[in-house]
């Protein structure tokens, strides 16, 4: 789901989905060591974390 969210915030961004952090949005965790993000990549990555967070907050409470 968070990839879907963050291919989304990419487009509305106007950036390329980096393949490094589509796959580290389908880890435990994701590493962005080395990997050069304009502030652009970041506001993408970050709406995707965010939302994707509060979307699994609401999934487990109901």
């Amino acid at each position: 789901m968070s990839q879907k969210i963050y291919l989304t915030a990419c487009i509305k961004e106007g950036v390329a989905p980096r393949r490094r952090l589509l796959k580290g949005l389908t880890q435990d965790g994701l590493n962005v060591n080395n990997c050069t993000l304009a502030p652009s990549d970041i506001k993408a990555l970050a709406y995707a974390l965010t939302v994707s967070k509060i979307l699994f907050l609401i999934y487990t409470v109901f």
